[in-house]
C-alpha cells in the first residue's frame, strides 16, 4: 500500500521536458546530453463569467492561435470527466517536510540534506529556492509555510492529476472534486470547506520553486554523472475559470492543471512517493456490532489535517516494515554465506527505522490543533480513535492501542 510507484504512460521517444524526465528515471537516455531545466510560463489567470445556457455563444479564436480560448476552457468545465482516484498519492521527502517549517519561504537558497553521511560518504544535499508571491488575490494568507491541511489539499490535487493522466483526460476539477480526494473527504464540500480549499489553491498558485537535485539524482543513479537536473516552476501551474448561471446566480469555479506538478516530478525521480488505497479516505462510523455504517464521522479542516497526518505516518510505517523485511532477508543470506563470521540472529525489529507510535503532542503540534482546553483535547484524541477504528475495519491497519504515561494518554501504538 505504501510503495513508491510510477504512474501514467511511459514515453517511447523522449521529446518533451516531461518525457525527458521519465526517460532519465528509467536510465534510458539515448542522446547522453544534460537534462535541461524546464521552461515554463507564468500561470495564466482566467476569470470568466458566462451564462449557463444550453449553448453559449462566444467568439472563437482563429485556428492558428496556440492559446486556449476562454470558450474552450468553459466547454471543458461543462464536460469535466468524473475523476475518482484509486489511490491517494503523497510525495514524501525532505522538500515537502521543509516547506512546513516556518522560514522556508522567501529565505533565499536552502540546502536540504537528502541523503545522510555514511562512513566515508559525505552528506548529499539538494538546493531549493521557494518564493511566495502574494499577488492581488483578495485572499489574506498570513502563514508563509505549508500547513498540514494544505499539504493534504496538495496530495489530493496530485492524486487527481495522476488519475487524469492514467485515464488520458484533461486534468480539470472543482473544489468538490478535490474535497472527495482528501483524507476525511465526502461527496460534497460545505461552503467553509470550499473556502479552505480555494484559499489553499490560491496559495499554491503563487509559490514559485527552483530545485537543483543534480547531486542527489547522480547519487541515486537516476541520471548520469554528466547530467544535471533542475526544475523551475510554480508549485501548481493552473488556469482558473468560473461559469455563472444568469438564472440562479450560482457559479462553478474549475481549475485546469498545466503540466505535471513540480513536486510530483521531483518525487518520482527520487522514488519518494507513498500510495494509500482510496477506500481509506472517507471516514465512516463503526456501529455497535463492529461493522462500517453509512454515517460519516463529522469533519472540519482541523480534523482533515489530523486524518491526513495519521494516514501519511502509517503509510511510512508500512513502507518501513517492507524495507525492514528486505534488510532482514539480506542479512540472513549474509549469515548463511559467511558461517565463519558467526553473525548473530536478529529479529525483524532490529531492522526497523521508524517508530510505530504516533505521539499526541507531535500530532497536534504538526496539525496546529494543540490546545490547553482539556475538553477539546479529549475530543481530538477521541476523534483519532474513531479514525483508527475505521481503518482497522477497512484493513489499513491491524489494530491500535493507547500509549500512556502514568494516568495521561500520550499517544497511539499502531499495529501494522
Amino acid at each position: 500500500d505504501a510503495h513508491p510507484e510510477k504512474y501514467g504512460k511511459q514515453a517511447t521517444e523522449p521529446a518533451s521536458a516531461d518525457e525527458l524526465i521519465r526517460a532519465a528515471a528509467r536510465r534510458a537516455r539515448a542522446d547522453g546530453k544534460d537534462i535541461p531545466p524546464l521552461k515554463v510560463e507564468e500561470p495564466e489567470q482566467l476569470q470568466i463569467d458566462l451564462p449557463a445556457q444550453e449553448e453559449t455563444t462566444v467568439a472563437e479564436e482563429p485556428e492558428t492561435s496556440k492559446e486556449e480560448t476562454p470558450a474552450a476552457l468553459i466547454e471543458k468545465i461543462k464536460k469535466m470527466p468524473v475523476l475518482n482516484p484509486q489511490a491517494h498519492i503523497m510525495p514524501n521527502n525532505a522538500l515537502m517536510n521543509a516547506m512546513q517549517q516556518s522560514g522556508a519561504f522567501n529565505a533565499g537558497e536552502l540546502a536540504l540534506p537528502v541523503i545522510p553521511a555514511k562512513g566515508r560518504q559525505k552528506e548529499i544535499t539538494a538546493y531549493t529556492i521557494i518564493d511566495y508571491e502574494p499577488g492581488e488575490t483578495g485572499i489574506t494568507i498570513t502563514d508563509p509555510k505549508l500547513t498540514e491541511y494544505e499539504r493534504n489539499v496538495s496530495n489530493a490535487i496530485i492524486s487527481l492529476w495522476v488519475e487524469a493522466e492514467k485515464l488520458e483526460v484533461e486534468p480539470v476539477f472543482t473544489t468538490d472534486t478535490i474535497y472527495r480526494a482528501m483524507p476525511g473527504g465526502g461527496e460534497t464540500a460545505s461552503p467553509q470547506q470550499k473556502g479552505a480549499i480555494t484559499k489553499a489553491f490560491e496559495k499554491f498558485r503563487r509559490i514559485h520553486m527552483t530545485i537543483d537535485a543534480t547531486e542527489e539524482l547522480r547519487k541515486r543513479g537516476a541520471i548520469k554523472g554528466s547530467d544535471t537536473f533542475k526544475l523551475d516552476d510554480y508549485y501548481f501551474n493552473v488556469r482558473r475559470a468560473r461559469r455563472t448561471s444568469k438564472h440562479s446566480g450560482q457559479s462553478v469555479t474549475a481549475y485546469q492543471m498545466i503540466g505535471k506538478p513540480v513536486i510530483l516530478q521531483y518525487a518520482e525521480m527520487t522514488g519518494q512517493i507513498l500510495s494509500v488505497p482510496a477506500k481509506h479516505l472517507t471516514i465512516r462510523k463503526i456501529d455497535k456490532s463492529g461493522r462500517i455504517s453509512t454515517e460519516l464521522v463529522t469533519m472540519n479542516a482541523d480534523r482533515q489535517a489530523i486524518t491526513g497526518y495519521m494516514m501519511r505516518r502509517i503509510a511510512v510505517m508500512k513502507h518501513d516494515l517492507d524495507a525492514a523485511r528486505d534488510r532482514l532477508k539480506s542479512y540472513e543470506r549474509k549469515r548463511k554465506q559467511n558461517p565463519e563470521q558467526e553473525l548473530p540472529a536478529k529479529p525483524l525489529a532490529a531492522f526497523r527505522q521508524q517508530s510505530n507510535v504516533i505521539l499526541f503532542d507531535t500530532l497536534f503540534s504538526a496539525t496546529d490543533t494543540a490546545t490547553d482546553n482539556d475538553v477539546q483535547a479529549k475530543r481530538n484524541r477521541d476523534f483519532c480513535f474513531d479514525v483508527l477504528k475505521y481503518w482497522t475495519a477497512t484493513g489499513f491497519i491491524k489494530g491500535y492501542s493507547a500509549q500512556s504515561k502514568g494516568r495521561k494518554i500520550t499517544g497511539i501504538v499502531i499495529e501494522i
